[in-house]
């Protein structure tokens, strides 16, 4: 005090104060205030995200130790945070990765969670910030998933009839091993094509391209069979007479997701066709143009066939015989 009055503080005591002087002090003083608040409000609303975060979050010091954990963090541990402090986290940390670690209580009770860690800094001491979201729901699901697809693809697989699925836009998203053969592509290859550049199929008759049935079946919802005399020609030029229908793919809410195509190599059957029809029309010429009459009659005598030259002779058309 003595050195202060020595120095001239009694002047600064005594003197009048401005009110320039008086204003600033108070808006220092203001702005002070308004940061101290908006520190704590600042504090205060990262304090509620952490501790309503349904991820469990917990800091770890480089020891290994956990010197944080929020509410959450019991919910995935199964331990109260107070437990949880100063335990060993007892888990790889890998910075900057998703990592997936199992927590297992007991063999009945375990939990798929997925990890991710940054470096941080905890009370003066580098840390890890980690965040851990339990995933138990979505690897089981994704299980199940996988399980329905091996399912699938083992029955599509063992199926005789070939398979191609697609998607809205008329894109290949399944192909069966048969589909492979008789297409001359592979899932491989064919997966994202679109089904006109895979499935080209044409009228057996006249060889003119037919449109692949996706719109058809898209625009209208309904199954859709194709003419008895479609020829598919495969990437390497084999030939094929297919039977064929294809119908909508819907989804749980009945909404249609796409398209899938059945067909089968109808190839011999349609050659023994073809041969049976020339055959019956070789035949009927001979019946027809023979020059003497011939009939045809069951074992009772009622007459099921005249040809052309018996109807001359008995003055009556054939379909009087037959009747």
């Amino acid at each position: 005090r003595i050195v202060g009055l020595e120095l001239g503080a009694d002047g600064y005591l005594t003197r009048p104060i401005e009110n320039r002087e008086v204003l600033a002090r108070i808006e220092a003083f203001m702005r002070h205030k308004r940061t101290i608040d908006s520190l704590i409000t600042s504090e205060n609303r990262f304090r509620k995200i952490i501790e309503r975060n349904p991820d469990a979050i917990l800091i770890v010091d480089d020891k290994g130790k956990i010197q944080f954990a929020n509410p959450s963090a019991e919910d995935i541990f199964k331990i109260t945070v107070d437990d949880l402090l100063s335990r060993i986290f007892g888990y790889p940390i890998v910075k900057g990765e998703h990592t997936e670690i199992n927590i297992v209580r007991h063999e009945l009770d375990k939990t798929v969670a997925e990890m991710r860690a940054i470096d941080i800094e905890w009370e003066e001491a580098d840390s890890f910030l980690t965040s851990i979201r339990n995933i138990t729901d979505r690897k089981n699901m994704e299980l199940a998933l996988r399980e329905s697809e091996e399912n699938l693809r083992a029955t599509l697989d063992s199926i005789g009839d070939a398979v191609i699925a697609t998607d809205m836009e008329g894109r290949i998203t399944r192909m069966n091993p048969v589909a492979e053969k008789l297409t001359g592509w592979s899932m491989k290859e064919g997966r994202g094509q679109k089904l006109s550049q895979v499935f080209k199929i044409y009228n057996a008759k006249n060889r003119k391209r037919i449109t692949d049935p996706v719109k058809k079946i898209l625009k209208t919802g309904l199954m859709v069979g194709l003419a008895n005399d479609t020829l598919l020609i495969s990437r390497n030029g084999d030939e094929y007479q297919i039977g064929n229908s294809g119908a909508p793919i819907y989804d749980k809410e009945n909404k249609v997701t796409g398209v899938v195509l059945v067909f089968h190599d109808m190839t011999s059957e349609y050659i023994l066709q073809e041969k049976v029809k020339a055959s019956e029309y070789r035949f009927r010429s001979l019946f027809e143009q023979a020059g003497d009459a011939i009939l045809i009659h069951e074992t009772d005598g009622s007459i099921v066939e005249m040809n052309r030259k018996g109807c001359e002779l008995f003055e009556y058309s054939s379909e009087d015989f037959r009747n």
